[in-house]
């Protein structure tokens, strides 16, 4: 604001007392001082009216002199973006349009209740607070981007084999979120709940199966958290086992058979087990052959005597020789030899061994004699 002061010069008449005083329009004029528009953040004066310019006042002029600058709003514009807590991702952005001072115009609801269809949970929305405390208007900032926060963390279910949710059964390999036919399903059942076998095959060398097999089944749980943004299982216990332990298998007997273990065990894992056990042939025993009797051998039809020198051989009843005369005797040649150096030695022996053979001659001529008197007087 401008004062421009006017003064003007009158005088008083002494014997009357009456003061005159001159027009003002021989006053003269003043100008004002041009004057820049303020700058206003978020405001822009219309027709340019960035500066008053000077302005020449009549003195006669007795109203204030009233100059408006109007402004008008600048062009401003509002983010919201839906933020995922657990990555830190922006999931979405809206912008939306308006001028400095205005109100936004705008709901989070309908993009809120999108992504909990998808498995999202609300955690906050700033927007919507703003809005609730009627501060939801557009800033009087051209240069910084106005921004509103919604924030949102997947939803989580939990999957307990062992304590189901009647009311809400989880169907595997279905879509998590139903109002999301086209997003994440369930993890199948054997990530939390399946079935393993401990099996035994009994085999023969060839590969037959000599026995029936022995099989034993264990159900495997266990508890896992599953992401219903995702589908991923995010956390899990350890599986469990029902029976803690599979029972040792003995190895049946076969006849005829020995298998290489006689017993079986397993340890107790999360996955199937199989197991051969191989069963050799035992050897047959070859039970000895009888011995034979020998044949009685057939008795000489004719028995030859042993001649003595000088005598001819006497034959016996039956007319066939049996014995080798004294010349062609193993014994008599044997007997003959000598070593050297031991000749006095061998020559004793060889005496001997002639005598002897010599006194069995003439016993069994006297046998001989004797048959045959006893023979011609028969």
């Amino acid at each position: 604001m401008q004062v421009l002061t006017f003064k003007r010069v009158g005088y008083q008449d002494d014997v009357t007392g009456k003061v005159y005083w001159p027009l003002w329009e021989t006053v003269a004029s003043q100008k004002t001082v041009a004057v820049a528009s303020p700058t206003i953040k978020g405001y822009t004066p219309v027709n340019g009216q960035t500066e008053i310019g000077a302005n020449e006042i009549a003195a006669a002029q007795k109203d204030d002199v009233v100059i408006y600058v109007n402004y008008a709003a600048d062009p401003q514009q509002a983010r919201i973006n839906y933020v995922d807590q657990d990555t830190g991702q922006t999931i979405q952005s809206d912008k939306v349009d308006g001028v400095t001072g205005a109100k936004i115009d705008y709901s989070t609801a309908d993009q809120i209740k999108q992504l909990i269809n998808k498995g999202y949970v609300l955690v906050s929305d700033e927007f919507t607070q703003a809005q609730d405390a009627g501060k939801a208007v557009f800033d009087q900032d051209g240069n910084a981007l106005q921004t509103f926060t919604v924030t949102l963390k997947h939803g989580t279910q939990v999957i307990d084999p062992n304590h189901p949710d009647t009311d809400n059964p989880i169907l595997p390999e279905t879509p998590i979120n139903p109002a999301d036919p086209t997003g994440p399903v369930w993890p199948a059942k054997d990530q939390y709940d399946h079935t393993t076998r401990a099996i035994v095959h009994y085999q023969d060398a060839d590969g037959n199966t000599i026995a029936p097999e022995n099989a034993q089944s264990a159900r495997w749980t266990r508890t896992i958290t599953v992401d219903k943004v995702t589908g991923k299982i995010i956390a899990a216990t350890d599986w469990a086992s029902d029976p803690a332990e599979y029972a040792i298998v003995s190895s049946p007997a076969i006849d005829g058979y020995t298998p290489d273990q006689t017993t079986v065990a397993f340890e107790m894992t999360p996955a199937d087990q199989v197991k051969t056990v191989l069963y050799a042939k035992n050897a047959v025993p070859v039970e000895p052959e009888q011995p034979t009797e020998p044949s009685q051998p057939a008795a000489p039809s004719e028995t030859v005597q042993p001649s003595v020198p000088g005598q001819p051989a006497q034959p016996n009843m039956r007319g066939t020789q049996s014995m080798q005369t004294l010349a062609e005797s193993p014994t008599t040649k044997t007997t003959m030899k000598q070593l050297p150096q031991t000749g006095n030695d061998n020559d004793k022996d060889a005496s001997w061994s002639i005598m002897g053979l010599l006194t069995s001659l003439l016993g069994m001529l006297g046998l001989a004699g004797l048959f045959k008197k006893k023979h011609d007087h028969g």
